[in-house]
This record gives C-alpha cells, structure tokens and sequence, in this order.
C-alpha cells in the first residue's frame, strides 16, 4: 500500500514537473532555431555572438538531457556508461567556453572604460582645465560651537544637590562684596 502512494506522489511530481517544463520550453518551440538566431544577429548588441553561443549551447544541453531521461526511463543507461555521457560531457565543456568568453568579454569592457577615464585625465592636464584633487569645497563648512555641548555634558555629571548648594555659595558671596566697602588706593 505505501509503495502505490510513493508511486502516486512521484508521479505526481513528475507530471508537475512536465508541466513546468512544457511552459519554460514554449518559447523555444515557438520559432525555429534558424529564426531565433537571425532575431540575435538583427540586434546590434556586441554580445550577439556570446547570445547565439549560450542558445546554441541551451539547445543542445536540452536536447541531450532529454535523451539522457529516455533511456533513464528505458533501463538502458543504468551504468552512465552509455555514448550520451561523452555528448553531455561536450555541452557543459561548450557552456563552460562560453562563460569563460563572456567573463573576458567583461574584463575588456572594464579595461576600456579605465583607459576612457586615463585618456580624459591626461586631456584635460594638458587642456588646462585641470582641477586639483582637494577643491575648496572640502574646506567649507560649518562652524561648531563646542561651549554649549561643554556645558551640558557637566549639568549632567552634577546632581541637583550639588547645584543647589553651589547656588547658596554663589548668592552668599554677592551679598557678601556688596555688605564691604572697597578700599584702595586713589591716583590723582
């Protein structure tokens, strides 16, 4: 009884998978290969000849993976020793080409906007127009008035007790120069 439901969920499983597949692979199956290759090469893209390599290279993978499931499902391929091993082991080797290509590609793309930027520096020191790395922009700013932050860092460290008595002390003294007469010296 449990392997007629692990029978079911697999093929369950299967046939959504199908399913999946049929979608992703209606694109593909739309147009002939010819035409999808002639709407790369219509393109101007520098990268249309990477583009046909890797739908060439999707075809292809497609196709001997397919094959590699049929005789999968036929029991003939039980040992991976049969000939589509070799053309699968082709197409990655081919995809693995093409990511190393599209990889260099990128490289070169990088090095010729480094030597763009280089070209328009050393132009514009000749041209005169050259501007100096720090600008006098760096240099502006806003003035900070450290005082206040000064004096409340240390209303805070002092307790209200403290202040209260500092107060007293503060008045005390007031009163105290105003009670006494100033005595110095006069100069005529």
């Amino acid at each position: 009884m449990e392997d007629v439901k692990t029978m079911e969920t697999l093929l369950k499983s299967v046939t959504s998978n199908i399913d999946t597949l049929q979608e992703t692979l209606s694109p593909l199956q739309a147009k002939p290969l010819v035409d999808l290759l002639n709407e790369i090469e219509a393109t101007n893209d520098p990268q249309r000849n990477i583009s046909k390599a890797q739908l060439l290279n999707l075809q292809s993978y497609l196709l001997t993976s397919l094959y590699f499931i049929y005789l999968k499902l036929q029991g003939e391929n039980k040992d991976n020793k049969h000939p589509i091993m070799q053309d699968i082991a082709r197409v990655k080797s081919y995809m693995q080409r093409v990511d190393r290509a599209e990889k260099n590609d990128e490289r070169e793309e990088e090095k010729e906007e480094e030597a763009k930027e280089y070209a328009k520096k050393v132009l514009q020191r000749i041209s005169g127009n050259y501007e100096p790395a720090v600008s006098k922009v760096h240099f502006e700013g806003k003035h900070t008035k450290f005082e206040s932050e000064i004096k409340q860092e240390a209303d805070a460290d002092v307790s209200e007790t403290d202040k209260a008595k500092l107060s007293k002390q503060i008045k005390n003294k007031k009163k105290n120069s105003k009670g006494k007469k100033k005595v110095g010296k006069v100069h005529k």
